[in-house]
């Protein structure tokens, strides 16, 4: 598992929304993460099982959220 930072769920959380819809399992996992660090590798888990183009909307977010200029 890559590193996981929790000061970046919200924006995760947001990212996932976007592609998911909002108030999605994975997203309320991503979240519940924040509180309970012992889900971390659960959510991150549930987004690489997404697929390939699902993770992609999400990464491609993340950067331009996370990245701006890139």
């Amino acid at each position: 598992m890559r590193a996981f930072d929790s000061t970046n769920i919200p924006v995760i959380v947001n990212a996932v929304e976007q592609v998911l819809g909002v108030g999605h399992p994975i997203a309320r996992t991503v979240q519940a993460a924040a509180a309970d660090p012992d889900l971390v590798r659960e959510a991150w888990n549930a987004i690489e099982s997404l697929p390939v183009e699902q993770r992609r909307a999400i990464a491609g977010i993340l950067a331009s959220t996370m990245m701006p200029g890139l």
